[in-house]
């Protein structure tokens, strides 16, 4: 079982099932043009799935086969559909121009993913797209409140 299987693997969220706040607030304030959407690194589907209940059509990656099945539940919980796949973003297939919107929160991955990824969704992104992150700063190793323990 993997790392990520592994902590998804209570029955509880372990994030819980509410949007994070920086997205919401993002979202709700901005504009964006078409609906189409990519939610990478996504763990048990909080965002994506609130993403779909707002009329968009999401496709949410993770390696955790626990953390999308629990993300499947939620859609179905809340009367929405979203796509999923079990893809490790090291070795992900990037279509071209295809989302509006790929979103990313508290996704972090050593140099040579992170440089394939940014790569993959400059790639996938059609022209006038977005990508929305949110990640933790070196600053937060002092706090030790979460988060990657290495810059």
């Amino acid at each position: 079982m993997s790392k990520w299987d592994e902590r998804f693997s209570s029955e509880d969220y372990v994030y819980g099932t509410d949007p994070n706040e920086f997205l919401q607030k993002w979202i709700t304030s901005h504009q964006i043009e078409g609906k189409r959407v990519l939610a990478i690194a996504e763990g048990e589907g909080r965002n994506a799935v609130w993403l779909a209940t707002l009329g968009f059509d999401v496709e949410m990656w993770d390696a955790s086969k626990v953390g999308l099945e629990k993300a499947k539940r939620l859609a179905t919980s809340r009367n929405v559909s979203l796509q999923t796949k079990q893809i490790d973003l090291n070795e992900a297939v990037w279509s071209q121009e295809t989302y509006d919107l790929v979103i990313c929160i508290f996704g972090h991955f050593p140099p040579h993913v992170r440089e394939k990824v940014l790569a993959g969704i400059q790639k996938t992104l059609r022209p006038g797209g977005v990508f929305l992150t949110e990640v933790y700063s070196t600053h937060q190793l002092a706090y030790r409140t979460g988060g990657p323990k290495d810059l």
